[in-house]
């Protein structure tokens, strides 16, 4: 599997945003990606605020490509969905970012490792002198 395979078939993190309820609703928008987009796109997740449903104007969804698709799921996505005007909306489609708690899990990893080196670098100071 070459490297560009490898990006395509990873988990993304979409946005998808511009709903503008009440004529269009994330439930119709998802049930609509579902239904277009299933033979190209494994949809694992869909996100969205649970108090909001009636009024929130987007959501996030995790996909995958499915398995010897060349384009990542944001493009198969994008490419039929974003700046599409519909029932009044304009449908945004972009990479989100990570996830609050994943990107903490990040920072925490990160943290740990960079300690890890001060600590290493603090060991070898100790040890020459």
């Amino acid at each position: 599997m070459g490297t560009s395979e490898a990006l395509s078939n990873e988990l993304q993190r979409i946005y998808v945003g511009g709903i503008q309820p009440p004529k269009l609703t994330i439930e119709i928008v998802q049930k609509r990606l579902e239904s277009t987009l299933s033979d190209n796109v494994n949809f694992i997740s869909f996100d969205k605020n649970k108090s909001d449903e009636d009024t929130q104007t987007f959501f996030f969804l995790t996909a995958r490509s499915k398995n010897g698709k060349k384009q990542s799921a944001i493009d198969i996505i994008s490419k039929q969905y974003n700046n599409v005007k519909w029932k009044g909306s304009k449908i945004r489609v972009e990479k989100a970012k990570l996830h609050f708690l994943q990107r903490l899990e990040v920072e925490r990893e990160e943290e740990k490792i960079r300690k890890q080196n001060e600590e290493e670098v603090r060991k070898a100071f100790i040890e020459a002198a």
